[in-house]
C-alpha cells in the first residue's frame, strides 16, 4: 500500500474539515473530491490486498489491476470475493453513479443546486469510507 492506513484516515479527516468549514462559503466541492479519491483508492487497495493474499505466487493480474482498476469493477470484485455485503455493494454503486453524474456534468449544474447535491452525496460517502477503511485496517 502506498499510503499507510493512518494517512488514509488523515485524508478522511481533511475531507471532513472541508465539509465542516465554518467560513462563509462551505467547501463541499473540496470535501467531495477528496472523499471520492480516497474511497476509490481505498477500495482498490482493499481488493488488491485480498487478491495478493489469495495468490500462491505473484501474478501479472495484480500489476494490471494496480494500473487499470476501474471503480465499478473493483466494487464488483469485492462483492464476488465476499469482502463487501449486498447493501455495501448497492451503496457503493449508487455513490459511484452519483459521483459520475456530478463530475461528468459539472459545468451544466445550476450553482444553487450544486451544494445540495454535493452535500447529500458526501454524507452518503462518509459512511462508506469509514466502513472500507475499517476493513482495510484488518488486512
Amino acid at each position: 500500500m502506498s499510503l499507510s492506513i493512518q494517512e488514509l484516515w488523515g485524508l478522511n479527516n481533511k475531507a471532513q474539515e472541508n465539509f465542516s468549514y465554518s467560513g462563509k462559503e462551505k467547501r463541499y466541492l473540496e470535501a467531495f473530491l477528496v472523499q471520492s479519491c480516497l474511497l476509490e483508492g481505498a477500495l482498490k487497495e482493499f481488493a488488491i490486498s485480498l487478491i495478493k493474499k489469495g495468490l500462491k505466487q505473484p501474478s501479472g493480474i495484480v500489476k494490471k489491476k494496480e494500473e487499470k482498476y476501474k471503480f465499478d469493477t473493483v466494487i464488483d470484485d469485492l462483492y464476488i470475493m465476499r469482502a463487501i455485503n449486498i447493501k455495501e455493494f448497492k451503496d457503493l454503486h449508487k455513490y459511484r453513479k452519483d459521483r459520475n453524474r456530478y463530475i461528468h456534468h459539472l459545468i451544466r449544474k445550476d450553482s444553487r443546486n450544486l451544494n445540495r447535491i454535493l452535500k447529500a452525496t458526501y454524507k452518503r460517502g462518509s459512511l462508506l469510507v469509514v466502513k472500507i477503511l475499517k476493513k482495510l485496517e484488518k488486512i
